[in-house]
């Protein structure tokens, strides 16, 4: 078996130079995480989140791993919405929209008597 692809086919790297200088940064962070269920288990573990970049630096060829470790942990958990806590915020919704509605009435009423007055 031979590894020599045909003259015919262009390979996606045909061409391509690379400088003499590439930097090659990985980047890898690692957070603790909870996951907290509805019915009261708990699974412990990490999440993890990679970056990589491709820099070219006058240091020379090079290759760096950076690692972090997060000291907080993240608690993923679902809460249930009761109807009775819904209908509570929603007439506190309703209840400033009225509060303002009026607070602003009585500052017009205010302002055109004063500018009766002053006619």
């Amino acid at each position: 078996v031979s590894d020599e692809q045909p003259p015919s086919r262009k390979m996606p790297l045909d061409g391509f130079e690379s400088p003499k200088a590439f930097t090659f940064q990985y980047y890898l962070t690692i957070t603790p995480a909870t996951w907290r269920e509805v019915g009261g288990s708990v699974s412990d573990g990490y999440q993890f989140r990679a970056a990589s970049f491709v820099t070219n630096e006058l240091i020379g060829p090079a290759v760096f791993f950076r690692m972090d470790i997060d000291p907080i942990r993240v608690t993923y958990y679902t809460e249930e919405v009761r109807w009775s806590k819904f209908l509570v915020s929603i007439c506190a919704v309703v209840g400033g929209c009225i509060a303002i509605t009026s607070v602003l009435a009585q500052f017009i009423e205010t302002a055109e008597a004063f500018a009766g007055d002053r006619d």
